[in-house]
């Protein structure tokens, strides 16, 4: 008589399909200690690497918390004898949250910063003249076609300036100026 089945198994054994439904069921009913953030969370848990041994199964487990998840799952393993007895099961690596940094949004912020500041500095650019001092007088000449000459520095002090005197005669007011403390 033979010590197999016709599936290839010994009688009492469990197969590696049995195996992972096996440490699967174990982790969703038993969860093990994934910290205190992830204590209370639901987890998805999929098969990441399975083997098997003489005597043994080693199941892989990859798990994350249900939902959208951005980080790297963890991973725990067991280890199952194949009269369907788990002899091991150790955490290998806690899931790695990573925190999703918004960089869409931000990169359009960005441009829209730096357009705005190239619009500004352009138009002070055009209303200053560059920083030359007679820049605006001649953009303001260009801007309204004038055919005449406008001037382009102010009068010196040499230039006689008109008076004109109507035969009022001057007043002086006193004005009180506050008191300084």
């Amino acid at each position: 008589k033979s010590d197999t089945t016709t599936e290839g198994e010994s009688p009492g054994y469990i197969s590696l399909q049995q195996a992972r439904t096996l440490a699967m069921r174990t982790a969703a009913e038993e969860p093990g200690n994934y910290g205190q953030g992830l204590a209370s969370a639901g987890m998805v848990y999929d098969i990441a690497e399975q083997k098997e041994g003489e005597d043994y199964y080693e199941i892989t487990l990859s798990f994350r918390p249900e939902g959208n998840f951005a980080g790297t799952p963890g991973r725990e393993q067991f280890s199952i004898a194949k009269d369907g007895g788990i002899a091991r099961r150790q955490l290998l690596v806690l899931p790695i949250l990573r925190r999703s940094f918004p960089a869409v949004p931000v990169a359009i912020a960005l441009v829209a910063m730096v357009a705005v500041a190239a619009v500004a500095a352009i138009g002070i650019g055009l209303t200053t003249g560059f920083g030359r001092e007679d820049a605006a007088v001649a953009n303001f000449s260009v801007l309204t076609n004038t055919p005449f000459p406008i001037a382009t520095k102010p009068p010196s002090s040499a230039t006689p300036i008109p008076t004109a005197n109507l035969g009022a005669t001057p007043v002086s007011t006193k004005i009180p100026t506050p008191p300084t403390s």
